[in-house]
């Protein structure tokens, strides 16, 4: 096992600095592609999701059970997930950056945090009001603030993205919430973390779902759908918005293409087809605004 961790890593390693961007660290492209796939902001991942991240960096074994195996080595305790944090820093060592941000954090007082809370709370009521573009748009809006594309923010960054956005808050307000999210310190916050706090996790029964919706649409099982072929089979008719009359279902239906189109824009892509992260991730958008479960299965169910 130990020669076939070796090797795992040692491709690992060649593929992060073939398919790095050169303003990114390797280190931070392998943690933002987990990242990507972790949703609920549980800082792991199961066996699947971990499998879906090492392919999509382009490793390839001749046996699929070779993945299987070294998943079941990193997965120490058995527990049927690994912490992609600590897989990051064991495969970087203990000075790189993942590690540090492992060291014990500095608390805030309890009643600084649950202010924090409530106003991430008022700023998500005051995104979701605009659709699950709104969410996908701060995004957007912190990605232009990133000059060098690290992914990260100062504090006067972050401030000036959200008035942009005309998320207006007082600089008082606005430096209590970044503290909340730089835990450890270091002056600067993962922007995606932000949005995943202000957005929340979806439950694994939605989660179950949506996948289920997705696997209806990917009709030759490739694991990507196209766009054309969303247009021809979704159904919005069954959207929130729609049954409430505050949207018609074609501007539903252009809101849900668009918002594919701009996640691929963020990432330099417009090729009009969807992955399953991006499907999960919009529907994730979708089912921050909706507080009933059954609800969100009937339009799932009739998308």
């Amino acid at each position: 096992m130990s020669r076939l961790r070796t090797r795992f890593e040692t491709q690992l390693k060649q593929k992060l600095q073939q398919k790095c961007p050169s303003k990114l660290s390797e280190e931070s492209f392998l943690y933002k592609a987990f990242r990507f796939i972790d949703l609920d902001n549980s800082n792991t991942v199961s066996r699947d999701e971990w499998i879906r991240a090492i392919e999509k960096i382009g490793i390839v074994v001749e046996d699929p059970k070779e993945l299987e195996l070294l998943f079941e080595e990193y997965d120490s305790d058995g527990s049927g997930e690994i912490d992609y944090r600590e897989f990051v820093a064991a495969l970087f060592g203990a000075n790189s950056a993942v590690a540090k941000r492992l060291s014990p954090q500095k608390s805030m007082p309890p009643s600084e945090e649950q202010r924090a809370e409530d106003l991430l709370e008022a700023i998500k009521e005051r995104l979701l009001a605009r659709g699950a573009r709104g969410l996908i748009g701060l995004s957007r809006q912190f990605k232009i603030m990133d000059d060098d594309s690290s992914g990260k923010l100062e504090f006067q960054e972050f401030l000036k993205a959200l008035h942009d956005y005309r998320v207006p808050i007082p600089e008082e307000e606005a430096e209590l919430i970044f503290d909340y999210i730089d835990r450890d310190r270091s002056g600067s916050i993962d922007y995606d973390e932000f949005v995943r706090a202000v957005r929340g996790p979806m439950n694994a029964f939605r989660k179950e779902l949506v996948a289920e919706a997705f696997h209806r649409l990917d009709l030759d099982n490739s694991g990507v759908i196209d766009l054309s072929d969303i247009k021809q089979v979704y159904d919005p008719s069954s959207h929130p918005e729609v049954l409430q009359g505050v949207k018609s279902e074609e501007d539903v239906l252009n809101e849900f293409l668009e918002t594919f189109e701009l996640h691929h824009s963020l990432n330099g892509r417009r090729d009009r087809r969807v992955t399953f992260e991006e499907f999960e991730e919009y529907y994730n958008n979708i089912s921050a605004s909706i507080d009933n479960d059954k609800y969100f299965e009937v339009m799932i169910v009739k998308a």
